[in-house]
């Protein structure tokens, strides 16, 4: 089951469908693009609502671990592709309602799509990080400028409570590959 049936993310308020969204909803439950991109993002923000931050604490696979190899990936982000990429624009009215396109968080471990949000809304007001890139398993953020090594040692921090433990070498390798770039690229997998 995807997450966004297993979440109800695309089940709309009838109250705010008109007559014949309403009867094309309950006759064949379907959705003009709009109003299901704008029924997505309303469940989105309602589990990040719903979830707190406290909620997903040390879940995700480690940035060392196998499957988890984040600090590779923030060296090099164009390894993750393979012959073919495949890549589309998303309207938002939130840059952190991006997520709301492509909601992952369905295995268990995965932060759930309103955790998605909370992290990255949380970057986006501690380091001013945007979202501009979305995956099966990584996000991809940009800050407004390159990272100083002190950012790029707190943003390491503060996302180190969402993974499981790594040892300060690994988050020190992190903080280095950071440093001086203009993205971040970060898991959203458990394990």
């Amino acid at each position: 089951m995807h997450c966004v049936q297993r979440y109800d993310l695309d089940v709309p308020d009838l109250d705010l469908l008109s007559a014949d969204e309403r009867e094309a909803y309950e006759s064949e439950l379907v959705l003009s693009p709009e109003r299901w991109a704008e029924t997505v993002v309303a469940g989105v923000r309602r589990l990040a609502d719903e979830a707190g931050l406290d909620r997903f604490g040390g879940r995700l696979i480690a940035p060392h671990e196998a499957g988890g190899e984040i600090v590779e990936t923030s060296g090099d982000p164009a390894a993750v592709f393979g012959p073919v990429a495949r890549c589309f624009a998303i309207e938002a009215p939130e840059p952190c309602d991006a997520i709301a396109a492509h909601p992952n968080g369905y295995f268990d471990g995965d932060l759930d799509p309103g955790a998605n949000r909370l992290v990255a809304e949380m970057l986006r007001e501690r380091f001013g990080l945007e979202v501009v890139g979305l995956g099966a398993a990584l996000i991809a953020l940009a800050p407004p400028d390159v990272l100083g090594r002190a950012d790029a040692r707190q943003l390491v921090e503060a996302l180190r409570p969402a993974y499981r433990p790594a040892p300060p070498e690994v988050r020190e390798r992190w903080a280095d590959i950071v440093t001086g770039r203009r993205w971040l690229v970060a898991s959203y997998r458990g394990g």
